[in-house]
């Protein structure tokens, strides 16, 4: 497995990926669009084949958020979103990190609270479809 940065032929893989996951943001092809020249958004890669990605993008000098991690449904168990998050954790200009997710994701709490993240808080409402809270998760 390798980690590269995503370019513009990559957007639709990532957004078949999202697709898939019910959990994971379902952004247009402009929002990612957007969202390479000013974000950091990296992928694993097998064969010439992606498994997952992420994409976070600086808030404030050296503070980053982390707006989504995603893994290919058929390639989760792997430890795929665990290479990613170190990748990211592993970026020298990364000192602390923000995120939000799903209150129901225990999945993704798992991960984010086995790689130092802590619970910051709560956004009453925050997702829709359904209506849900997020629990936000900060690590420095």
């Amino acid at each position: 497995m390798t980690l590269r940065d995503a370019g513009i032929d990559d957007i639709p893989h990532i957004l078949e990926i999202a697709a898939a996951e019910p959990n994971a943001p379902h952004w247009t092809q402009r929002t990612y669009l957007d969202l390479l020249p000013h974000s950091r958004i990296r992928l694993a890669e097998a064969d010439a084949k992606i498994l997952g990605f992420y994409v976070s993008r600086q808030t404030f000098q050296t503070e980053w958020e982390l707006e989504s991690i995603v893994v290919a449904r058929h390639n989760r168990r792997q430890g795929i979103a665990t290479v990613l998050m170190a990748d990211l954790l592993s970026a020298p200009e990364v000192e602390l990190i923000h995120l939000e997710v799903r209150a129901s994701n225990h999945a993704a709490r798992a991960l984010y609270e086995g790689h130092g993240f802590r619970s910051t808080g709560t956004r009453s409402r925050y997702y829709s479809n359904p209506v849900e809270d997020a629990v936000l998760y900060s690590r420095p």
